[in-house]
């Protein structure tokens, strides 16, 4: 019989925590962040069917690489993002006669809506699998960000709270 209570107990316990919504961690204020932008070069044209060899580039995507250091304010009561950086960014890979940028310095400076979940972070229109660490309040110290802006495309970022 005691047994068959203290089961009964711990079911009851468990069905509590599972009803728990899982609350989102909050971004506010200004956050350390870095960024790296990847996207795949691709060079395309006719094989020669004995060795495989391309015989000539009849397309050519240059890729692209990225990488941005800044701020990155949160506004939890309007919801928006604030950014001001420096980003570095040319072509992956650089064909002389075909294309190509060499790297290039920037800056940014834009404000944009975001939004997150317990497991997510959309910033503007990307969204992104978040992971949220040294929750202090429930403000989140730090994520960690990936998405893929296109089929080519990575984002990656890491946010520290200021």
């Amino acid at each position: 019989m005691k047994i068959k209570i203290a089961f009964m107990m711990l079911g009851a316990l468990l069905s509590v925590q599972t009803a728990q919504a899982i609350v989102a961690p909050i971004l506010s204020g200004p956050y350390a962040v870095t960024l790296t932008d990847t996207c795949q070069a691709a060079i395309a044209g006719p094989t020669d069917p004995r060795t495989g060899d391309v015989q000539y580039i009849e397309t050519f995507t240059t890729g692209k690489l990225a990488q941005t250091v800044g701020t990155l304010t949160f506004d939890p009561n309007t919801l928006i993002a604030q950014i001001s950086a420096t980003m570095i960014k040319g072509s992956l890979l650089i064909v002389r006669g075909v294309g190509g940028s060499h790297m290039a310095t920037s800056t940014l400076s834009s404000s944009v809506p975001y939004s997150n979940t317990d497991s997510s972070l959309v910033i503007d229109t990307q969204t992104y699998h978040a992971a949220y660490g040294n929750i202090v309040s429930g403000v989140a110290q730090y994520v960690s960000f990936v998405g893929s802006k296109s089929p080519q495309c990575v984002e990656r970022g890491v946010a520290v709270h200021e």
